[in-house]
């Protein structure tokens, strides 16, 4: 929700549901995934998903992300992983936590992260076992059923996944601007 202060827009206070129509970002995040295969979410400033998740891969949704703390831990690499793309002024891509490759930009206003988009739940390289296993343990899941959905995870390179990420900075750019 907006505050003004003395006839100024208080920056901070400021969400991205203030400035895109929400309906038309999930519309096209629903049908930029199901085209693509492309996961993703617009998140807060904080990190936390204010969209839907679309096309999570089963690796992530039904695993990682089937635990609390799982939950937790996605919501601080997708904030981490919007303020280091801010921080370097370009899409971030990373592993995250569970060993799955996303990429990241934020959504600035006024130089100030007010959100950001995360997507893309690839591989650029084979995950390893031990990692897998690792996290099974950490969540709480059956290990073969989590190396059984690292494997259905898309292999991607680099390259291609910052392709991706940059046709959807465009998109995304495109709605907060004409607001």
């Amino acid at each position: 929700m907006i505050k003004i202060c003395d006839n100024l827009i208080d920056i901070s206070s400021v969400e991205i549901s203030d400035l895109v129509d929400m309906q038309k970002l999930v519309a096209f995040q629903e049908t930029y995934s199901e085209r693509t295969g492309c996961a993703l979410t617009v998140v807060d400033r904080n990190g936390n998903s204010i969209t839907p998740t679309s096309k999570f891969c089963k690796y992530c949704e039904y695993y990682i992300r089937g635990s609390a703390d799982g939950v937790r831990q996605c919501n601080k690499s997708h904030s981490f992983f919007v303020s280091e793309a801010m921080r370097y002024h370009r899409i971030h891509i990373a592993k995250c936590h569970a060993g799955v490759t996303e990429f990241a930009f934020p959504i600035v206003l006024e130089n100030q992260i007010i959100g950001g988009v995360v997507g893309g739940h690839y591989t650029i390289e084979r995950m390893r076992p031990a990692e897998i296993r690792e996290a099974a343990d950490m969540y709480g899941v059956n290990q073969q059923n989590l190396i059984n959905a690292s494997e259905e995870i898309q292999r991607l390179t680099k390259k291609e996944i910052e392709n991706i990420a940059s046709a959807v900075k465009t998109a995304v750019e495109a709605m907060v601007n004409e607001s």
